[in-house]
């Protein structure tokens, strides 16, 4: 049983797949609001990133800053012993 690759289609992979299904779907009529949708996601996309890695960078400084404090709370209390 001889098995010749030519005559079974490839399987796509998910971002081929997704490609794919982005060319079809710009083939119809509202492809160009479908695009505009696209391209605004994207933007939002980029800004949500921002935002969330501003708040984890907030985060992380408030607190080491909290622990910074915490630490020269109870030094001064072991040296009032």
């Amino acid at each position: 049983m001889s098995h010749n690759p030519e005559k079974q289609p490839r399987r796509l992979s998910a971002q081929e797949k997704r490609r794919k299904d982005l060319r079809d779907l710009l083939r119809t009529a509202n492809g160009p609001q479908v695009l505009e949708a696209l391209r605004k996601w994207e933007v939002g996309k980029w800004a949500l990133r921002f935002v969330a890695v501003t708040v984890l960078a907030f985060c992380a400084v408030f607190c080491a800053l909290f622990m910074w404090f915490a630490v020269l709370a109870f030094n001064d209390m072991s040296s009032l012993d």
